[in-house]
C-alpha cells in the first residue's frame, strides 16, 4: 500500500519495519522461526521535501550566533 492508501508516512512504515524486523531477526537467532520474513520486503525509501526543511531568518541566525559568543555559566 502507498502512504494515501494506509495513512502511514514512508517513515512511519520504515520505523516499523526495523523494528519488527529487529524482532524477527532475534527470533531467527533463537530458533523460534526459520527466517526472518521482513528480509524479502523493502520498505519505502524516504523523500526529503524541500518544504520540509527548517532554516533561521537572518535575524535569528544573528541572535543564535551572539549567543555562541557569550560566555556559558552555570549557578
Amino acid at each position: 500500500m502507498d502512504k494515501k492508501e494506509c495513512g502511514y508516512s514512508p517513515a512511519t512504515i520504515k520505523k516499523c519495519h526495523v523494528i519488527l524486523s529487529s524482532i524477527l531477526r532475534t527470533a531467527v537467532e533463537w530458533q523460534v522461526i526459520d527466517s526472518n520474513p521482513c528480509e524479502r520486503v523493502s520498505p519505502p525509501k524516504l523523500t526529503k521535501n524541500i518544504d520540509d526543511i527548517k532554516y533561521f531568518t537572518l535575524e535569528q541566525a544573528q541572535i543564535f550566533l551572539k549567543a555562541l559568543e557569550m560566555e556559558y555559566t552555570t549557578k
